[in-house]
């Protein structure tokens, strides 16, 4: 059995989406809260890699706390109902602020100001929007738009941190991929969308989706070897998820046009991480 679980292919994939799941299905009467599977398989994918610890603080754990401050954020932002643009802005400094704690180590060994400067405005701009969108721009679209648009994004940067060579890093972003299939796969089966007012995305998903993989990038650029431009096509993600698509379509086909749309510019930067890795050997 510990061997078993010693198998990445469990330990970010196959563990945590058994967890999702089970978490949507006991989030089944209160669906809007059905974006804690993610920290719920979060959690799993730690638990079984590098174990729950807090100190010392290095960046994968610095994540872990980021996603659990997300998850009471969202909790708090879902239910005071925050103006939109408000909504924006906070999730805007949470992201960036978020970031820039990870990325501090790095930032404080700059001694040249003008690149600490660079560095920490590219920083901000790339978690804070990546954050504001999925947690504020998207978080009044449905599910179906909201949810392939984070896998594509999770699965993006898990497999371009693991070519970047930090395994950790990309068992982390999976872990969150399959979590979200998780609940696109429960609110398409069980949920029904249009049924439901819940199938609503909700700041509680787009906080928690939006830091933990816009942080998990920087780690990945940051300690990794994941060159700063493949994050650059990441930006289009979010974008392509506010698409307005024709609503006669069956739910399954408005999923799957986003999912397939989303996943161009996902590809792009995994072979921009792959063509500056050089032959990867997995």
């Amino acid at each position: 059995m510990e061997t078993l679980l010693q198998n990445p292919a469990i330990q970010g994939g196959i563990a945590p989406f058994l967890v999702a799941v089970l978490t949507c299905l006991a989030l089944l009467k209160i669906p809007r809260w059905i974006a804690l599977a993610i920290p719920a398989a979060f959690l799993t994918v730690v638990l079984l890699t590098t174990g729950i610890e807090f100190t010392p603080l290095t960046s994968t754990r610095k994540i872990l706390i980021i996603i659990l401050i997300a998850t009471v954020m969202g909790v708090l932002a879902q239910l005071s109902g925050i103006k939109a643009r408000s909504r924006f802005v906070y999730a805007f400094i949470a992201g960036a602020a978020a970031s820039i704690w990870v990325a501090w180590p790095v930032l404080a060994r700059e001694s040249d100001n003008s690149v600490m400067a660079g560095m920490v405005l590219s920083i901000t701009i790339y978690s804070g929007f990546i954050t504001s969108w999925l947690a504020s721009t998207l978080a009044q679209r449905s599910i179906l738009a909201s949810a392939p648009a984070g896998i594509s994004l999770a699965f993006t940067l898990g497999i371009s941190a693991i070519i970047a060579a930090s395994a950790l890093l990309g068992q982390m972003g999976l872990g969150v991929g399959v979590a979200i299939i998780a609940i696109l796969a429960v609110t398409l089966l069980i949920i029904k969308p249009g049924t439901k007012k819940a199938t609503r995305t909700g700041e509680l998903f787009g906080l928690i989706v939006g830091s933990t993989l816009s942080v998990l990038a920087i780690a990945a650029v940051l300690y990794a070897k994941l060159p700063w431009y493949a994050l650059l096509p990441t930006f289009f993600i979010p974008a392509i998820a506010m698409i307005e698509l024709n609503k006669r379509y069956p739910a399954w086909k408005q999923a799957g046009i986003v999912l397939v749309l989303s996943a161009l510019p996902g590809l792009l930067t995994i072979y921009l991480a792959w063509d500056s890795a050089g032959d990867v050997y997995f």
